[in-house]
């Protein structure tokens, strides 16, 4: 996958961006200017053409389907159970589901672990909303993650808009701005 060149580097986007992914943290109680810019600075648009639809089997086997998420901004989050910051990335992302009452929601995709090692984490960490198996890494490698944890902000009708190769204080996030920013995209041509 592809990232563009950052908005602010074509000129008269600075603004808008640094205004609406500002915004994102803005009004979060003791979030200090720093973490801001870094969120913000996490935040990158998606570009090019990966294959985004799938379905992959939940912990119990069940198939479930991307598009079965439409209508609410979706939240593709790649993680491994070993991987440390992606463990407490699930438990800030929890916490912004239950903020986001239904507008938001995480689909949580482990990546090249076995179901029983899944579920046992699982069961001692439990989230509110889908983990997925990718066992054979076929759909990460479709969405083009090469870092866990990676993040992908899609918009109510799926399309991808925001990108984050990191981990992030996702329950420091204002849902009400992370949907805004969702809506509007940001992305050159979108």
């Amino acid at each position: 996958m592809a990232h563009a060149a950052a908005p602010e580097v074509r000129g008269g986007i600075v603004s808008r961006r640094a205004l609406v992914l500002g915004a994102v943290v803005g009004g979060v109680s003791g979030l200090q200017v720093a973490s801001a810019q870094t969120a913000v600075d996490a935040f990158q648009p998606v570009t090019g053409a990966a294959k985004f639809a799938f379905t992959l089997p939940d912990v119990a086997g069940e198939s479930v389907a991307l598009a079965g998420q439409r209508g609410q901004v979706v939240l593709v989050h790649f993680f491994a159970t070993w991987c440390e910051p992606c463990r407490d990335e699930l438990a800030a992302l929890r916490a912004l589901v239950a903020r986001a009452a239904g507008r938001a929601t995480v689909v949580a995709i482990s990546v090249a672990e076995v179901s029983r090692r899944v579920r046992g984490f699982l069961e001692q960490n439990p989230v509110n909303y889908p983990v997925l198996l990718d066992e054979d890494r076929a759909v990460s490698k479709a969405w083009g993650v090469s870092v866990l944890p990676t993040t992908f902000v899609l918009d109510a009708e799926l399309r991808p808009r925001f990108v984050v190769e990191r981990d992030l204080a996702w329950d420091q996030i204002n849902p009400d701005h992370l949907l805004a920013i969702a809506k509007i995209g940001l992305i050159p041509g979108g």
